[in-house]
């Protein structure tokens, strides 16, 4: 399988022997009938008279079993012509080896339209540069809990008892009528004391914030490529043959 062929078979997979074949205008053309190197085979149809070559760089898309040409009906419209020259060579001139031209009775009606070529593509690799993001190294906060023993000073008050005996006095009056007297009785006085009670609450001391901070600078990147260029061989033989 040539280079072409693959390469298209490998972004068109779908591409294959017996789906319809559509131009830019959204006219049916016919079927594929063959495959080839560089190449394929599109059945003759109502478009064209004859079965008719193609050349893969002539697909615009392949969707749905269809295929899609860049090539309008304008551009075709030679090809429904059936005494145009160019259905005695259509695989030399749709591949690019040879130049269509058309029969001699036909030349004065294509007259200046014509010239013969051979086209030589002259292909050039390119390079593109694509970014990808790559980790290449991290930051880590960690928080560590540490314990230490705090000392402070808290005034607190307590109550002591102090009892005193003081003899009566000769004006201390005497017990009122009735009020009991010689019985055993007991007298509470609460005796206070503050304690301290230790509470804990988290409070904000500091804050740590962190922030990235992008920058942009140019970085020189090479890479090699090939390209073709042609030695023409034997052309000023030609001119001095000519001139003379």
């Amino acid at each position: 399988m040539a280079l072409q062929q693959a390469t298209y078979l490998n972004r068109f997979p779908t591409l294959r022997l017996g789906i319809s074949v559509y131009s830019k205008d959204g006219e049916k053309l016919g079927k594929i009938t063959n495959l080839f190197d560089d190449y394929f085979i599109l059945e003759k149809g109502i478009f064209f008279p004859k079965d008719f070559t193609l050349r893969y760089e002539d697909i615009q898309d392949v969707s749905d079993d269809t295929v899609y040409l860049r090539l309008s009906n304008e551009d075709l419209t030679e090809w429904k012509n059936e005494s145009y020259a160019g259905w005695q060579q259509t695989e030399g001139i749709n591949t690019g080896r040879l130049s269509a031209s058309p029969l001699d009775e036909y030349k004065d009606q294509y007259k200046g339209r014509f010239t013969e070529e051979t086209k030589v593509p002259i292909v050039e690799e390119e390079l593109n540069a694509e970014k990808i993001q790559k980790q290449v190294g991290e930051v880590k906060v960690r928080k560590i809990v540490h314990t230490e023993l705090r000392h402070f000073t808290v005034p607190v008050t307590r109550e002591e008892v102090s009892i005193t005996r003081v003899p009566a006095s000769a004006q201390a009056e005497s017990l009122p009528p009735g009020e009991a007297s010689f019985q055993e009785t007991t007298i509470n006085v609460p005796v206070m004391e503050e304690e301290v009670k230790i509470t804990k609450r988290p409070v904000v001391k500091e804050e740590i914030r962190i922030s990235k901070e992008r920058t942009t600078e140019e970085k020189v990147v090479e890479g090699e490529i090939r390209k073709e260029d042609v030695s023409i061989e034997g052309e000023e033989a030609l001119k001095r043959k000519k001139a003379g």
